[in-house]
């Protein structure tokens, strides 16, 4: 029992520690890659809690149910404008079997709703409540990503105005051209179906474009919904995945469809409600950990030496300003390209969380602006704030000493005066020192 408890410890250590000390240089391609997967694995299942993606998931179940109607309806009118409302029903339909019972009700309520829009005293009203109630869900959904990207700032408004009505737009064309392909490849097979090799091949293709078609869409989602730029292939990754487990949920909950006998002698007709409930948070769950997925796939690196850096030493964050500052400095002397902060990490070794965090507090204490350039996808730059032949080491640890907040009521003018003052001289000498170098001189 002691070699297994110690075994468990190690075990337990290696995860939460020791892994995130491994960087890709030391291993061999194959290692890191197997690394990098553990890494990201556990990242994932980290963001259940420190997310809170069961919390996350019950909200926008919440804001689903309450949109859910006028969210059809606006899909049901432009479906209705371009002629091909029959096709979405029936496509609806076959994505959802397990919900078709809801399904009806709801196109039921949505055509309703759409009916009293013919009156026009009401119809801007209701345009503007339907569009608003929309926006809402929408919007609730992008602050989720976000926080899972870590990302602090959602679109503005004429963005969120031109993607989410290209969003509705898009779903009804893409639900009928994947029927359409359906269709298509069905009758394609049918005429060949003499050639006897051109049969497994209809069959399999025909029973694995649902599951193709579920994995562009959810890569779709973690690629456009998050307000930061997420790589393709990450995204990609994560819709594999998360399409995979949707596709298989789908298939348990029609399969358990036996335990709605039970639901109905209690609820009666109403129990498609409550069945429609648990299927929405668990799609939820399931989509939300695919953006957590995405997530730590991309953003991996940035966890190496996690914990050591939240214990760093003033000393040594002062030594990594300084290091971090020289290189910017000396770059933008040389008229080279400005540096990303990956690209900072990887220059000077230091780890990518304490590269961030020191850029922050550089930028914070006016010592660097961000930039960002269209060529390079828009990502954040650093360059320095004013004249390099101005920027010292004495320079920059004196603007970082004077980062902050000092409006305490500490008495400083008299009981603590002597003190305040000789911790300001101490501090001149050292920002003074004749020792004190530009950055540009350095070696």
């Amino acid at each position: 029992m002691k070699r297994i408890s110690k075994l468990l410890q190690k075990a337990w250590h290696f995860v939460t520690y020791d892994i995130w000390r491994i960087t890709d240089n030391e291993l061999s391609r194959s290692k890191s890659l197997l690394l990098n997967f553990l890494k990201i694995i556990l990242l994932s299942l980290r963001g259940f809690s420190n997310n809170a993606l069961q919390t996350k998931a019950a909200a926008l179940t919440y804001f689903t149910l309450l949109s859910f109607v006028p969210m059809l309806a606006v899909i049901m009118a432009i479906a209705n404008g371009f002629g091909y409302q029959s096709i979405l029903k029936s496509q609806l339909f076959d994505y959802f079997p397990g919900q078709r019972a809801f399904l009806e009700k709801a196109i039921g309520f949505s055509e309703t709703y759409l009916a009293t829009l013919n009156n026009e005293v009401i119809v801007g009203v209701g345009l503007a409540f339907l569009l608003y109630t929309v926006f809402s869900l929408l919007s609730a959904i992008e602050r989720m990503f976000n926080d899972i990207w870590q990302v602090s700032k959602d679109r503005s408004f004429a963005r969120k105005l031109t993607d989410y009505l290209s969003i509705f737009i898009f779903i009804p064309i893409l639900l009928t051209l994947s029927s359409g392909t359906s269709i298509f490849l069905s009758t394609f097979f049918h005429l060949f179906q003499e050639y006897h090799f051109i049969s497994p091949i209809a069959g399999i293709l025909l029973k694995i474009l649902p599951f193709i078609i579920t994995i562009f869409m959810f890569t779709a989602i973690y690629v456009f919904i998050p307000n930061t730029k997420v790589r393709f292939s990450h995204a990609f990754y994560a819709g594999i995945v998360v399409g995979f487990a949707f596709q298989c949920f789908q298939f348990l909950y029609i399969s358990g469809q036996l335990w709605v006998t039970r639901y109905s002698s209690i609820y009666g007709s109403f129990a498609a409600l409550p069945l429609f409930l648990l299927w929405l948070d668990l799609s939820w769950l399931i989509t939300l950990f695919g953006a957590k997925l995405a997530f730590a796939g991309q953003n991996v690196r940035q966890f190496d030496f996690e914990q050591d850096s939240k214990r760093t030493s003033r000393r040594f964050k002062d030594f990594t300003a300084i290091v971090l500052m020289t290189i910017i400095v000396k770059q933008f002397e040389d008229g080279e390209l400005l540096r990303t902060s990956e690209e900072l990490s990887a220059e000077s070794g230091i780890p990518p969380v304490l590269t961030q965090s020191e850029l922050n507090r550089l930028t914070d204490a006016g010592l660097l602006v961000e930039t960002s350039s269209a060529s390079r996808d828009k990502t954040i730059q650093y360059m320095p704030a004013f004249d390099i032949h101005k920027i010292s080491v004495g320079l920059v640890l004196k603007k970082l000493d004077e980062l902050g907040n000092e409006n305490f009521k500490v008495d400083t003018d008299n009981r603590f005066l002597d003190e305040w003052v000789k911790t300001l001289d101490a501090k001149e000498a050292m920002f003074n020192s004749s020792k004190d170098v530009l950055l540009m001189d350095m070696k």
